[in-house]
C-alpha cells in the first residue's frame, strides 16, 4: 500500500446560485473563479459553515463521500467557494491509504500506474 496526502479540487458551475455581487466588493482569492473576472465576488464556507452544506445544495457524488468528517479537524481542511455567476470550486486535503498490484522487482527504472478511484471516476 502507498500513504497518500494531497489536496482534491473540484470545480462546476450552478446557475442556481448565482446571486447579485453590486455591493460586494471582489474577492482576491485564487479559487474565486467567474467566467468574467471583472469584479469576480465569491462566498467562502470553511470549518463548520459546511457542516450541512449537502442539505441545501447540489454536489457531486465524490464531493458529498469526501465532506463527511473523518475527524473533528477535517472540515477545517476543506473550503468551498461560490462565485456570484455561479461557478464553485471546493478542495479538500486528504491523507489516504492506497493498495494496489505493484512489482517492485524493476523499481525505480520502470513505469508503473498508481489509479486512485474517487466516485464513478478515477485519476
Amino acid at each position: 500500500s502507498f500513504g497518500g496526502d494531497g489536496e482534491l479540487r473540484l470545480r462546476w458551475s450552478d446557475e442556481r446560485l448565482c446571486f447579485n455581487s453590486s455591493l460586494w466588493l471582489p474577492t482576491k482569492d485564487k479559487d474565486c473563479y467567474c467566467s468574467e473576472p471583472k469584479d469576480c465576488t465569491c462566498v467562502i464556507l470553511r470549518g463548520e459553515d459546511l457542516g450541512n452544506v449537502t442539505s441545501w445544495m447540489w454536489m457531486p457524488s465524490s464531493t458529498v463521500k469526501s465532506l463527511q468528517p473523518h475527524s473533528d479537524t477535517d472540515h477545517h481542511e476543506q473550503r468551498l467557494l461560490i462565485s456570484s455567476d455561479g461557478n464553485v470550486t471546493w478542495h479538500s486535503r486528504f491523507v489516504e491509504d492506497f493498495t494496489t498490484q505493484f512489482n517492485e522487482t524493476d523499481m525505480p527504472f520502470d513505469k508503473q500506474t498508481l489509479s486512485i478511484r474517487i466516485g464513478k471516476g478515477s485519476i
